[in-house]
């Protein structure tokens, strides 16, 4: 009985999982405040903001910075698990495990620092709405803040094969399906995001215009980043960025301005890599269906 690493499926070993928990204060309760309208007030539902704090907001602030730095980084792989390229796993390990234990507490201390005169405040501005026993004691609120991440394998865990090996093999079976779906999607947006871009080059060439240094310093960086982000090890995508990879390399939009030899060459073969790429994508961009239509 095989478990999924066994597979030899490129994605097992080119990435692991990750897994993050946030934990923030509340603040918010259920209010008992009727809301004006000749409705039924039973339909109606109202809360409290507990605390006007800057500290609790740069909290939270600075945790979607931190989940949109690993999206970015990484890529969908379950609800509330990303995948993480090998090759970046030590640095974005080092800026979760900076943020858990410099940047994060030090947000933390600076809210509780404020908390007993922002309870005051909250006390004159809820008048009859405040409730005492809405607010964490002070000596508890360490136990409100927290944050935490995993890195996880893929394999199925093996104890469940000592309760039934065909429950144990059928989840094995289901987390390769998954795997080598991911994979087909994950190859998939890769070239699609490619495409999207060589035919903007294609686009202004084809028509012996050039195109803008922003478009051509965008398709240099995917280039330039493929092989940290080819967690699939796509070998029909590889040979294709590396020769994009060395008739881009160094260009500029000024550079294929003043060279019209070079611009037509370029041309040439931006249009015969944009054909390798469509017939490698299932579903082209949007903007390329909108094109063909238009022809």
């Amino acid at each position: 009985m095989q478990n999924v690493s066994d597979q030899g499926q490129a994605l097992v070993a080119n990435s692991v999982l990750l897994r993050m928990q946030f934990h923030v204060l509340g603040n918010t309760k259920k209010s008992h405040a009727e809301v004006v309208t000749d409705g039924d007030q039973s339909r109606f539902k109202t809360h409290k903001v507990l605390l006007n704090s800057p500290e609790l907001k740069r909290i939270s602030n600075e945790d979607l910075k931190m989940r949109l730095f690993v999206y970015k980084e990484c890529v969908p792989f379950d609800m509330g698990v990303m995948l993480v390229s090998m090759k970046k796993v030590t640095n974005i390990v080092a800026v979760l495990k900076e943020y858990q234990t410099v940047t994060r507490p030090a947000l933390v201390q600076a809210f509780k620092d404020a908390y007993i005169w922002l309870i005051l405040e909250a006390k004159t501005a809820l008048k009859s709405d405040y409730n005492p026993d809405d607010f964490i004691p002070y000596s508890k609120l360490d136990e409100e803040f927290s944050f935490d991440y995993k890195i996880l394998g893929f394999n199925v865990p093996e104890e469940l094969a000592s309760i039934s090996s065909e429950i144990f093999q059928a989840e094995v079976e289901k987390a390769q399906a998954h795997i080598s779906t991911i994979t087909h999607e994950i190859e998939q947006a890769q070239r699609s995001v490619l495409l999207s871009m060589v035919d903007t080059l294609d686009d202004k060439l084809s028509e012996g215009k050039v195109p803008n240094q922003k478009a051509i310093e965008k398709i240099q960086k995917f280039l330039a980043e493929f092989e940290l982000q080819d967690v699939t090890s796509d070998k029909k995508l590889a040979p294709i960025v590396a020769e994009l990879k060395a008739l881009t390399e160094g260009i500029s939009a000024k550079g294929i301005k003043t060279n019209e030899e070079f611009k037509a060459t370029l041309a040439q073969k931006v249009l015969s890599v944009t054909a390798s790429l469509e017939e490698m994508v299932e579903t082209r961009p949007a903007r390329r269906i909108k094109k063909d239509e238009d022809e």
